[in-house]
């Protein structure tokens, strides 16, 4: 199965030459320092592509590829995401998930069985296909013996996590607009008030006012974000039920919290150390100060009450040349949104209102209506996972939830940086209603 499955990936990568000192040959760190927005502006005249030009051409090549896959471009303003694995030993770069999308589906769609994908916001589905990429790397690693190759290696510590990615591997985050929320809140007329970089980060984070640097929610049905206000309280099933919004955090605030607790997730934090970002890249809208202390710097303060592994990771930050130069775009986007994973033949296609495949998607949904992206099928990945490593113990939990529950250090963690945004007076983290976790699994699954 391991080599099977090595042997059919679909790639989507480029490769380039390597410098000693780096590997890289074209990576440009656009970090503003005193003379900061001067050397961005030098930069964007330069003839030269960045690494960041590279990664938007990477993505919106892919792109087109699986437009075509599906048989027909896709309506409507589209915002793109993929994360983009590294192995700085050859220099490859190359796509193992994608994402479109702008939507969140609505408070009447609450369902009991974790099939609905609530976020589809392209950079949330980008990293679900990530957590979907990474399931199957540890599958391979599990199942295929010392002859095949992965991206995890055990560690040399001795610890309780006793695997990590590979030091050579980094992940980079393409998204071709600013994210929703924080990272979104400026204008282009604004007077750019910039804080002291936090100690031993390469970031100037900027602060123009109270309104910046708090916690923001989607807004059901819509788009855009809105404030969470003082008084803001916890979401509950009946409440949602009987008409109140389901508010969804937004995509700048759910970067943040990968910046502190990793891209893997609680489930898969019990196989493997936390896997943080190495650069966002940005298509659009790029502001560096507004970004940084969207993505991670306003949360610098929480790194010494952080037990390692977990760490406040600040990324490297780029923009594309000439993306802020183009016409600010007005055309309504679409309720479509597109997933593929490096494994896939073919994208998926869900509609973003419902969370659900629709009937034009051009691969077949795991299960009749459900995504291979939803919960229910990354808590099976999980259990099958579980099996194969010999967790079993993981194989004994009643519901989701409780599965959650057994990665004890990352839920340590995850409540440490909610408590420190209501102590910062960022505001209540807005959490789902707790009934959506307890499903249980496919009984199938249960196989030891």
């Amino acid at each position: 199965m391991a080599a099977e499955l090595a042997l059919q990936r679909i790639r989507a990568c480029i490769v380039v030459g390597k410098k000693e000192s780096t590997g890289l040959t074209w990576f440009v760190d656009t970090t503003p320092s005193a003379e900061g927005e001067e050397e961005e502006e030098r930069a964007g005249k330069d003839t030269e592509l960045t690494f960041h030009d590279h990664i938007d051409s990477v993505a919106h090549s892919l792109h087109t590829r699986l437009e075509i896959a599906l048989g027909l471009p896709q309506p409507g303003r589209k915002v793109m995401a993929c994360f983009i694995m590294e192995d700085s030993e050859t220099g490859q770069l190359e796509v193992v998930s994608f994402g479109t999308g702008t939507r969140t589906a609505s408070g009447d769609l609450l369902d009991l069985k974790g099939e609905v994908v609530f976020d589809s916001h392209a950079e949330i589905i980008a990293r679900r296909g990530l957590k979907m990429f990474l399931y199957q790397e540890l599958q391979v690693y599990y199942d295929g013996g010392d002859d095949v190759e992965t991206i995890f290696e055990a560690n040399e510590d001795g610890k309780e996590l006793t695997l990590r990615v590979k030091k050579s591997i980094k992940f980079h985050l393409y998204i071709s607009t600013a994210p929703c929320g924080d990272g979104a809140q400026f204008s282009r007329l604004d007077n750019d008030n910039r804080l002291p970089p936090p100690p031993g980060s390469p970031h100037v984070p900027t602060n123009n006012g109270k309104s910046q640097g708090v916690l923001r929610t989607k807004m059901e049905g819509g788009e855009g974000t809105i404030p969470i206000g003082p008084e803001t309280q916890p979401q509950t099933w009946d409440g949602i039920i009987q008409g109140g919004r389901l508010r969804t955090m937004s995509c700048s605030d759910k970067i943040g919290s990968w910046n502190v607790l990793g891209l893997q997730g609680s489930l898969l934090s019990l196989f493997v150390e936390p896997v943080y970002l190495f650069s966002l890249s940005l298509g659009s809208l790029h502001h560096h100060g507004h970004l940084s202390r969207a993505v991670c710097c306003r949360f610098h303060d929480l790194g010494p009450y952080l037990q390692p592994p977990y760490k406040v990771n600040h990324p490297l930050l780029g923009r594309v040349k000439g993306g802020d130069d183009m016409p600010r775009h007005t055309e309504k986007t679409s309720n479509l949104s597109m997933n593929w994973v490096i494994n896939d033949d073919k994208p998926e296609l869900n509609d973003g209102t419902t969370g659900r495949p629709t009937s034009s998607s051009s691969s077949p949904p795991v299960s009749p209506g459900t995504s291979q992206l939803s919960k229910s099928n990354l808590f099976n990945e999980f259990l099958s996972l579980s099996s194969v490593s010999g967790h079993t113990d993981h194989l004994r939990v009643q519901s989701y939830a409780e599965a959650k529950s057994l990665a004890v250090a990352y839920q340590e963690t995850k409540g440490l940086l909610h408590k420190y945004c209501m102590e910062k007076g960022f505001g209540l983290w807005m959490k789902k209603p707790p009934e959506i976790d307890q499903f249980s699994h496919k009984e199938e699954s249960m196989d030891v």
